[in-house]
Parts: C-alpha cells; sequence; structure tokens
C-alpha cells in the first residue's frame, strides 16, 4: 500500500531513519508521507543492526540475528499495511518526469548535499550529547532506580529479562547501539553471556529493534507531522515491541 517512491526511504531506513524520515517529502500527498514515515520506524537502522549482531550473532548465532531481521521485514510489511488500510484516503499514482540526462556538476551536488545534510547534523548531535548526559547523570545519581522497579512486571515478568534491561532500553532511547555499550559499565564486562542467557539476547535485541524511535528519529518526527502524531507513532510501537516481544519469549521456551 505504499506509494512507489517509498522505497527510498525505506532503504535509506536501513542506514539511519532521521534522514530516511525526512526523505519522505519527497511524495505528493500528508497521507503518503505519513504511512511512509510511519513504516520507515520499524526499518532496522546501522545502530540496531549493531545490537542485532554484537547481541545475537556473536554469542548465539549468525542464523539467529537473520531470523530477527527476517522477522522485522515481516512487520514492516504488515505495519505498511495497517497504515495504508488505516488512514482515509487513496495513494496517488506513480507518475515521474525523466529529465534530460546531464553530466553532474561536483559543486552543485556538493552544495546540495550540505544543504540537505546540515540541518540534520544541527538536530542529531544536540539530542545525543544532550539525551546520553541527562542519563549518565540521572543513572549516576541513582534516580533510574524506581524506574527499574516500576517496569519490573514488564521487564522480568512479561519479558523475561533481567531488571537492569530498562535503563538499557532508556539509554537505547537517546542512540540504539547503547544497549550493548552499557551492560559493559553497569556489569565490568563485556562478554554478555555472562550476563544474559541466550534466549534473553534475542528478546532483548528484538525488542530494541522495534520499540520505539530514537529520540532523534522521534525529533524529526515531531518536526514533519507535529508532536501528537509523533506521540503516537512511539507509544504504538512500544506497546508492539512488549507484546511481541513476550509472545517471542513463550514461542522460544516451547521450541527451544
Amino acid at each position: 500500500g505504499l506509494h512507489g517512491k517509498a522505497i527510498i526511504p525505506l532503504i535509506m531506513g536501513y542506514g539511519c531513519n532521521v534522514p530516511a524520515c525526512y526523505s519522505c517529502r519527497i511524495m505528493e500527498t500528508q497521507r503518503d508521507r505519513l504511512i511512509a514515515a510511519f513504516t520507515v520506524t520499524f526499518v532496522p537502522c546501522a545502530a540496531r543492526i549493531v545490537v542485532i549482531l554484537g547481541l545475537v550473532a556473536r554469542f548465539v548465532g549468525i542464523g539467529w540475528a537473520f531470523t530477527l531481521l527476517l522477522i522485522d521485514l515481516i512487520i514492516v510489511f504488515a505495519m505498511g499495511r495497517l497504515a495504508f488500510k488505516t488512514l482515509p484516503g487513496e495513494s496517488m499514482g506513480l507518475i515521474m518526469e525523466l529529465h534530460p540526462l546531464r553530466i553532474p556538476s561536483w559543486p552543485i551536488v556538493l552544495t546540495q548535499t550540505w544543504t540537505r545534510v546540515r540541518s540534520i547534523i544541527y538536530m542529531v548531535f544536540p539530542i545525543y550529547i544532550v539525551g546520553g548526559t541527562v542519563l549518565a547523570v540521572a543513572h549516576t545519581m541513582g534516580l533510574l532506580q524506581p524506574i527499574e522497579a516500576l517496569l519490573y512486571p514488564v521487564t522480568v515478568g512479561w519479558l523475561g529479562l533481567p531488571a537492569v534491561v530498562s535503563i538499557l532500553l532508556l539509554f537505547g532511547a537517546v542512540r540504539k547501539e547503547l544497549v550493548i555499550v552499557m551492560p559493559a559499565i553497569l556489569f565490568g564486562t563485556t562478554d554478555l553471556a555472562a550476563v544474559f542467557t541466550p534466549m534473553q539476547m534475542i528478546v532483548l535485541a528484538f525488542v530494541a529493534m522495534i520499540y520505539m524511535p530514537c529520540l532523534a528519529t522521534f525529533a524529526m518526527l515531531k518536526r514533519e507531522f507535529g508532536w501528537k502524531t509523533a506521540s503516537y507513532i512511539t507509544v504504538f510501537e512500544i506497546a508492539l515491541a512488549i507484546l511481541l516481544g513476550g509472545v517471542l519469549l513463550k514461542g522460544l521456551q516451547i521450541f527451544l
């Protein structure tokens, strides 16, 4: 149900969701842009792929890592279809004018590239720095323990993960790769096999893959569609990740 031009942001999403959401502007209608941006947030960016490789491929097996990526691809298709059926309106046909081919002018190419990249850099880096600093200070001062206790029924009861995972996911909301960086700080070891069981690694990587867009992607969604839409997408993805994460755990307990 996506517009034909949506293939561009979908492919870009495997690098970073921020410019991928920004590139949804190439579509003509707000409906097509929203469907594409919503779908893009489920595409695993490079940071989320690092989590999958660092947790699952490294300690469980490359086959399980590819299985998670395949499941995510199914989710991308399903969520795109859901958004297409839910949002009212019709998609526009794909009609593109083919311009005469010219030899590119490098000064113009570089100028246009910098114009498009500049605003993203100015927005993303401050969010990474400020968000990471705030969470690090809060963790050092012991302010995150109440959150860990509050989310205990979800992380331990439903997802079967250690309670400290709630802190990992908080840091992952700023930068996804912090999900596998923080255990080295919290537990003083890079051997994640000593911290998580293989089943927990699979569930954690799966939840981290879809549970919410990072803060920079949220900021881009807010910029393009407003606070309300960005918040709806975030809450929906958190709920979906928790639901599917628990279902995945039950399935692994049955078949493994």
